[in-house]
């Protein structure tokens, strides 16, 4: 890890000076001792490297000589320890509140979503004490795996609007460092992302998209119209949960991943999952959706109908779509 990060510093000092420079120094090896301590886990050699090569990039100062300092990750800045410790705090009081402020969806609280998702790698719809935030911005991070399994140690995403990722991005944060050095050294993709250097700094700028925004776009004509051949459901078909039979959710999401793969290929598309707890198995009923496409989160919608293992799936451009017989 050490070897990797000298690498890629050396890269920077060479080619992005000011985002070289944006770093501050690590961690002693004491205040890892105790950050390790603090979570009650067990670190990998590789993560306390991490943290002693690197503390994190310094704040936005708009009056300093160099302000902005870049990102070495696409639209996330690198945590020191401090802040690896104040995020995973925050993140896991906010999904103790949501989760004891439904007890019905989660009836075994959070010790029973910890306790439903021991494995590195899974996806557990929360944010877990496991997780190890390195990077993030804005609610989107990405973290370090430390539960058991294969996975252990793996570098995965969270999204604020669509909890953790069901895969990994990186097996290891050395293959993190190495891969962002190979990217940004060759100009190449990471995330449908691709680095440019101005003015001493690294940023990012979507694949292929010049100055385009930065959802991958929808090449449909004004407003969607999607003909589903039913009839629209029931205004209130959604008043009354879990009392009558309900959609397949994980069959839902599995379409819906299936035709964001079709369309943009299994390596960028890391996630996908409906927006609702619970769907009506009632052809005709439109479900909001999204995936998660080279760290994007796009809109898409799944039509249900006579078929219960069968979806009607749509990607949702952003004219917006109207769903008709």
């Amino acid at each position: 890890m050490t070897e990797a990060w000298d690498a890629f510093m050396a890269l920077l000092e060479s080619e992005a000076p000011a985002t070289a420079r944006s770093f501050r120094p690590g961690a002693t090896a004491a205040a890892v001792d105790a950050a390790e301590r603090a979570t009650g886990l067990s670190w990998p050699k590789e993560l306390r490297e991490f943290v002693t090569c690197q503390g994190g990039q310094r704040e936005y100062a708009p009056d300093a000589a160099e302000p902005f300092g870049g990102q070495i990750l696409p639209a996330q800045d690198m945590f020191g320890l401090d802040q690896i410790l104040a995020e995973r705090t925050m993140m896991i009081e906010v999904w103790q509140g949501i989760i004891e402020g439904d007890a019905e969806y989660f009836p075994g609280g959070y010790d029973g979503v910890i306790a439903a998702h021991p494995h590195a790698g899974s996806r557990a719809g929360a944010f877990l004490p496991h997780y190890i935030p390195i990077s993030g911005m804005d609610g989107y991070l990405y973290f370090c795996d430390l539960r058991p399994g294969e996975a252990h140690g793996s570098v995965r995403a969270y999204y604020q609007d669509a909890s953790d990722d069901d895969s990994y991005t990186w097996r290891s944060i050395t293959e993190m460092v190495t891969g962002l050095r190979a990217a940004i050294a060759g100009g190449s993709a990471v995330d449908m992302w691709e680095p440019r250097i101005e003015n001493d700094e690294v940023f990012w700028q979507p694949e292929g998209s010049g100055d385009q925004p930065a959802r991958p776009t929808q090449h449909t004509p004004g407003r969607l119209v999607v003909h589903t051949g039913y009839d629209a459901p029931p205004a209130d078909a959604l008043a009354r949960p879990f009392e009558s039979p309900g959609a397949d959710i994980d069959a839902i999401a599995h379409a819906v991943r299936a035709a964001a793969e079709a369309k943009y290929g299994a390596v960028r598309v890391s996630g996908a999952q409906t927006n609702l707890r619970w769907i009506p198995q009632i052809p005709g009923f439109v479900a909001d959706c999204r995936a998660t496409v080279g760290g994007i989160v796009m809109p898409y919608a799944a039509v249900i109908t006579d078929t219960p293992s069968e979806f009607l799936v749509v990607e949702i451009p952003s004219e917006g779509a109207s769903f008709e017989r």
